[in-house]
């Protein structure tokens, strides 16, 4: 028995190692597959904007030395101090500010358009991350499963009441539910957006991806005036709030609905894990019994085979000690 325990540890170990091998290995050849597509893809326009940066700078560089006769190292110090002064601009910190600062940080977002400059706040920030940040995830999470159960009584009821049958593949059926709610969210939510900063459905798309699976690169922002399109007027301050209030609420739905995704296909992976090692005990069960009762019946068998029945007929004969288990264990 002992070692029967030991064997059935050792089999699960290498079980577990090789599926864990197999997705490393999947993420690795992922990754390397990734960072081809991506560097042949953005190669040329990247080499195109960098050779046109050049260009412009050379070109005003003529022009500088032309009109103000300008050498190289004082044109490369306006060049220098013309980008510090540019970047010098940034969010005037109201309280708009401050909570849109807040939920990027809480929900781990983090565009980057915006951050503290102060000692004072890159250590608040410190602290208010490490505390928020486990109760935003258990947050999304209950809301999550809430998401998921509603959804899963809303199938069984359906089911039963309306189809007049017992509920089947509920898990299956709920995973798929919260995937079409999810896309649902990402439709709706770029056609909105792409109203509200002048994107194209792409672009909209693109950045709600993005900010629902929380990478938030920060190249599309929600309400930012470098993407607007065209040369029409700044939007304005109620415009922008709008948007901006929007925006929160929006990515506060779809993070939950996104976590409700990531709980229904987790509770179907686990019932489909539960039910192959309940089948799997089963059958090892069925095995261990199926050696001792070679030692224990074999006299039995014997006995059952050939022995003569009250009324003095003979039993029917059983050929083999595996047909004899069979009958015992099917």
């Amino acid at each position: 028995m002992r070692y029967s325990t030991m064997s059935r540890c050792s089999k699960a170990t290498r079980q577990f190692l090789r599926t864990t091998s197999f997705w490393v290995l999947c993420f690795l050849l992922l990754a390397s597959l990734g960072a081809l597509l991506f560097s042949e893809v953005e190669r040329p326009s990247a080499m195109s904007r960098l050779k046109s940066k050049d260009e412009k700078l050379a070109s005003l560089q003529n022009e500088m030395k032309t009109e103000y006769n300008m050498t190289h190292e004082e044109f490369a110090r306006f060049v220098n101090l013309s980008s510090e002064a540019l970047s010098l601009d940034g969010p005037a910190w109201n309280y708009l500010d401050g909570l849109r600062y807040t939920f990027e940080t809480l929900t781990t977002i983090g565009y980057g358009a915006i951050s503290p400059s102060t000692r004072l706040g890159q250590a608040l920030c410190i602290v208010f991350a490490i505390l928020g940040i486990p109760v935003t995830i258990l947050a999304f999470k209950s809301v999550g499963e809430l998401i998921s159960l509603g959804i899963s009584s809303t199938i069984a009821f359906v089911e039963t009441k309306c189809c007049r049958k017992e509920p089947t593949h509920v898990e299956a059926k709920c995973t798929v539910a919260t995937c079409l709610l999810m896309m649902i969210m990402l439709l709706l939510g770029a056609i909105m957006q792409s109203n509200f900063d002048d994107w194209s459905y792409l672009e909209a798309c693109y950045f709600w991806v993005i900010t629902f699976t929380t990478i938030g690169y920060g190249d599309y922002i929600a309400g930012s005036e470098t993407r607007k399109k065209g040369t029409g007027n700044p939007k304005t301050k109620v415009v922008k709030s709008l948007n901006v209030a929007f925006h929160i609420a929006w990515t506060t739905i779809g993070l939950c609905v996104f976590s409700s995704v990531l709980n229904a296909a987790a509770t179907f992976i686990e019932k489909r894990a539960l039910a192959k090692r309940r089948c799997g005990k089963r059958r090892c069960c069925c095995c261990a019994g199926q050696q001792e009762s070679d030692s224990d019946k074999g006299d039995t068998l014997e006995k059952y085979t050939y022995q003569p029945s009250a009324n003095g007929r003979a039993r029917d004969k059983i050929q083999s000690r595996e047909d004899y288990n069979c009958m015992t264990y099917v």
